[in-house]
């Protein structure tokens, strides 16, 4: 056989092996089973607002009402808190007034007051506010009965939380 016939056997040879290996890998690759337990536990996070207060029939001008507002931790993990406070009534607004806890709580943008730190299972927040302030400069045929609505909110504080 001439040299050049000897060549391109063994080429045709050497790219037929090539090829069953490379197949045999492949088929090895696309057939391996590999079997993975991924577990996923929710967290328990649970919170409950605290409200004490003392109902009030006929508000009227410079009245200080005692009203204290915290969040206590019912779940199993810890957590971040935020909390919303509303007027019932838009007007009351102007003559009423609520003494927030600046120290503890930091009101922001979105109009929520986020407590200054991790709350742990089975703790309460510092009070959000523990009065309400009628103005002197109430009229008292504007005086009508309002309620101040709380909501809150808590995200879990492992894993980074939120920001």
């Amino acid at each position: 056989m001439n040299r050049r016939k000897i060549q391109i056997v063994l080429i045709a040879m050497l790219l037929n092996l090539t090829s069953f290996f490379g197949a045999v890998i492949v088929s090895a690759y696309l057939v391996s089973e590999d079997e993975a337990m991924n577990e996923f536990t929710p967290g328990n996070n649970k919170t409950e607002i605290i409200e004490n207060y003392e109902e009030v029939q006929n508000l009227r001008p410079g009245m200080t009402v005692d009203k204290a507002v915290s969040v206590k931790n019912t779940g199993l993990n810890d957590c971040y808190v935020r909390v919303l406070a509303l007027f019932s009534d838009s007007r009351a607004e102007e003559y009423a007034s609520i003494n927030i806890n600046e120290t503890d709580w930091e009101k922001r943008a979105d109009g929520y007051y986020y407590y200054g730190g991790t709350l742990s299972s089975g703790e309460s927040t510092e009070n959000l506010f523990t009065e309400v302030n009628i103005s002197q400069d109430a009229e008292t045929e504007n005086l009508k009965g309002f309620e101040i609505i709380i909501y809150a909110e808590s995200i879990n504080a492992e894993m980074g939380g939120f920001s």
